[in-house]
């Protein structure tokens, strides 16, 4: 099962919903590299992406636009906890923020799916 999920726009102009999906480049953590697609018809600005290690310790990334159909390579050395430091550790999971709405990704095998 995919980590697709959906994020309604408050605002009523647009009624079509936002679809997005997490993975590991070639579904492989070793890698260190997440893919972010945007599956939706709109493009999406003021992306939130945190991802939390085994220790708990939050690094966010913050992506300012991601067009419709299209995905983004994020390496995990981008990331950065509240002291500016790269990511370390392995990944326990991810929080995708967009329009004050949050989605967690939790792993299972090599894949993300959402959490419930």
């Amino acid at each position: 099962m995919s980590g697709l999920f959906n994020f309604l726009n408050p605002n009523k102009q647009f009624s079509k919903a936002v679809r997005f999906h997490l993975a590991f480049e070639y579904h492989d953590p070793a890698r260190r590299k997440l893919v972010l697609y945007n599956n939706g018809k709109l493009t999406c600005n003021k992306l939130s992406l945190i991802v939390l290690n085994e220790q708990e310790v939050r690094f966010s990334l913050t992506i300012d636009s991601i067009s419709p159909r299209a995905g983004i390579l994020l390496n995990l050395d981008d990331f950065k906890d509240k002291t500016a430091a790269p990511f370390a550790g392995n990944l326990l999971h991810a929080e995708l923020v967009c329009q004050d709405k949050t989605s967690k990704f939790v792993i299972k095998e090599n894949k993300f799916v959402l959490a419930k």
